[in-house]
């Protein structure tokens, strides 16, 4: 399976500006199972109501780790999770278009989420950035002083696919015990 690199669970842009920032404290690492756990909050707490958060923490050796909290100037480092202020602040502070908003933003979301979706899960490629826009200076030459520029600390020359094909030709990943209810009734 090739040699597995320890990543620190970062996984909102609130971590871009403190590469090496971990939530809670601890290190996640995807050299052992780690379930991560999503859950979508409604304004009445029941699935009939208006979708107001998402909310993601991580389970690794039995403990739950709570998402990364913000750590971008102009945006409020007590949030953790995807909410209303949190798409209007991180838009604001990053200059960038509000085309989630634009497009109904969490209330059309929860809006699909009640008609029904099909979870899809893939390992895939990015023969266009490279995955540098995850974990690196993206996009590649702007100045690491931007807000937003420093996602990471992967070199900019990393993540071309063919590279990342011949040293891991046999690469994969397993998705298990997946599951879906009402919140609390997954427990791992």
């Amino acid at each position: 399976m090739g040699s597995a690199i320890p990543m620190v669970a970062t996984s909102t842009p609130s971590g871009w500006e403190n590469p090496r920032s971990t939530a809670a404290g601890r290190l996640w690492t995807l050299l052992r199972s780690s379930p991560v756990v999503t859950q979508f909050i409604s304004d009445n707490g029941t699935s009939s109501g208006s979708l107001t958060e998402i909310r993601r923490k991580y389970i690794q050796d039995g403990v739950p780790i709570t998402n990364s909290y913000v750590n971008v100037p102009r945006v409020d480092p007590s949030l953790n999770s995807i909410t209303f202020n949190y798409c209007d602040q991180q838009k604001a502070a990053f200059l960038d278009r509000t085309s989630f908003q634009d497009r109904g933003g969490l209330n059309a979301v929860g809006e699909a989420l009640k008609r029904g979706m099909v979870l899809v899960l893939s390992i895939y490629d990015d023969r266009d950035a490279h995955m540098l826009w995850l974990n690196s200076q993206y996009p590649p030459g702007a100045s690491q002083g931007l807000l937003g520029v420093a996602r990471g600390i992967c070199a900019t020359t990393s993540g071309v696919p063919d590279d990342v094909e011949a040293m891991f030709p046999t690469s994969s990943v397993t998705i298990s015990n997946s599951r879906f209810g009402p919140i609390g009734s997954t427990v791992y």
